[in-house]
């Protein structure tokens, strides 16, 4: 009779199991997640200390073989293999190339992400200078980043020649000129409600206040249409587009006033306790009501 020892032998020196020849012929046909599925069967199944040996082996250099093959195109899924088999294999020869392999693509990895935050910083930096300079330094530095054809639109463009200045300048001069209009006739609606000049705001009052809304709305239109225009046309208008914004505000308080004295004119016009409320409701400080 065999002693234990010699039925052990016995075990790993018998012949592969059929679960191991499976897996191999899946193997050599390139079926490769049927193979592992079966190598994995061969060792959960404790076959032959032998076939176990084998397809452990044969398991390590399909993983080894894939994370290889995958480092440049897929880190992370390279990454992920290799973290496997320096777990399920500690101290192979599998998992010291496994631990190797990581360590590189962790190395690149934290490259990469490094130069991601400069990229990203110095994108920031372009955009919150707008200058040509800023842009030019960001291209040089970064030729394929992530804002590098935003940096090539803002080089690409040329500056505005002194006719579409000049264009330019004539339309923000009737803005200035608007906004020293918004002034005087803010003023003057203050005057008139102070002393309760209804008739005086809903008529003349009106009829100028309406006419600078008209006239500042246009004027601004075309100035907004201009710079497009330029714009389209590969022109640098940042400069011409912060005077723009710095010189020629709004005129807020002609809006408003017009707002006022128009709902005041309808209240007086229905002349109902409804139509007065609604206008109370809509303007609380309202001309008419003071």
């Amino acid at each position: 009779m065999f002693s234990t020892l010699q039925f052990v032998f016995f075990l790993s020196c018998k012949d592969p199991s059929k679960k191991l020849l499976e897996a191999e012929s899946l193997h050599q046909k390139g079926e490769i997640k049927e193979a592992i599925r079966a190598y994995n069967e061969t060792i959960a199944e404790n076959h032959s200390l032998s076939s176990v040996k084998q397809a452990n082996e044969q398991l390590q250099n399909i993983y080894i073989d894939y994370s290889k093959k995958l480092e440049n195109s897929h880190p992370e899924t390279a990454l992920q293999i290799s973290l496997t088999i320096e777990s399920r294999w500690p101290g192979s020869e599998a998992s010291l190339e496994a631990k190797t392999r990581r360590e590189r693509i962790e190395k690149i990895k934290k490259a990469e992400q490094a130069q991601r935050q400069s990229d990203k910083s110095a994108c920031e930096t372009a955009r919150n200078s707008n200058t040509r300079s800023a842009w030019k330094n960001y291209s040089e530095k970064f030729p394929v980043g992530t804002c590098i054809r935003e940096a090539r639109d803002k080089l690409n463009r040329t500056p505005p020649s002194s006719e579409q200045r000049i264009k330019f300048q004539s339309l923000l001069n009737q803005c200035k000129s608007f906004q020293a209009e918004c002034l005087r006739l803010e003023g003057r609606y203050t005057t008139i409600v102070a002393k309760k000049e209804i008739s005086y705001m809903t008529s003349v009052l009106h009829a100028f206040i309406k006419s600078l809304v008209e006239k500042t709305t246009q004027n601004r239109n075309d100035l907004e249409s201009h710079l497009k225009e330029l714009h389209a046309s590969q022109i640098d208008v940042q400069e011409l587009q912060e005077i723009f914004l710095n010189e020629c505000p709004p005129c807020e308080s002609a809006h408003q006033n017009l707002a006022d004295i128009e709902g005041c004119q309808q209240a007086i016009k229905l002349n109902t306790a409804e139509s007065w409320k609604n206008y109370k409701q809509s303007f609380p400080n309202g001309g008419c009501l003071k």
